[in-house]
């Protein structure tokens, strides 16, 4: 039966660990703060950028 194929499958749901998820936000919460100091916010914006670019540049020639 098709209701209980979806039941069965609603039921196996994974569930997310409250700690993981925090400890995640806390991560970028972090990560995100080094952008507010001087050197490192624009050293990692022409990093993020450049990651950027090489990420697309293949992605095209792979095409």
């Amino acid at each position: 039966m098709p209701g209980l194929t979806i039941l069965a499958a609603a039921e196996a749901a994974p569930t997310f660990d409250i700690a993981i998820v925090t400890t995640l936000i806390s991560v970028c919460k972090s990560i995100m703060g080094l952008f507010g100091e001087y050197p490192l916010n624009i050293l990692l914006t022409v990093s993020v950028a450049c990651a950027c670019f090489g990420l697309f540049g293949v992605a095209k020639r792979s095409v």
